[in-house]
């Protein structure tokens, strides 16, 4: 019997992915970039800009990741695109940098690329990045 999510295309569905921060488990976020992509019918250029730019984030959080953190991503499929948050604990100084090359890459292969930055208990900073794409010009 099939669920209610897997009848309704409509339907929003959330996948979430953690791994440890470091280079070496890249590919799994790549992977399930791809999945999830594939799965939301958006064609293969769209799908290879997003992977790319999943693939900078995750590797910008983890240059600035602590040893023994991890990254945490959160995959959200709607009708109209795709919504993808990567975080991971950073350092207290250590903001991701919204300027440079890796930062171009990124805001030029998605729809909206934002960074956030919020204090945790004890002083644990953690640092987001929302990445969106969407198909046919509507916003997710």
């Amino acid at each position: 019997m099939m669920d209610r999510a897997a009848l309704d295309h409509k339907a929003e569905e959330r996948v979430e992915l953690s791994f440890p921060a470091t280079l070496s488990q890249l590919s799994l976020a790549r992977l399930v970039t791809v999945a999830i992509m594939s799965r939301a019918d958006f064609d293969g250029d769209s799908v290879e800009d997003l992977r790319m730019a999943m693939d900078e984030a995750c590797t910008q959080l983890i240059a600035r990741a602590p040893e023994g953190a991890e990254i945490r991503c959160t995959f959200t499929s709607t009708i109209d695109g795709v919504i993808i948050t990567v975080a991971s604990a950073h350092g207290s100084d250590v903001e991701v940098q919204q300027s440079g090359l890796g930062w171009h890459i990124i805001e030029a292969l998605t729809d909206s690329a934002v960074v956030r930055s919020p204090g945790g208990a004890n002083g644990a900073r953690t640092s987001i990045i929302e990445l969106r794409k969407r198909k046919g010009g509507t916003a997710p």
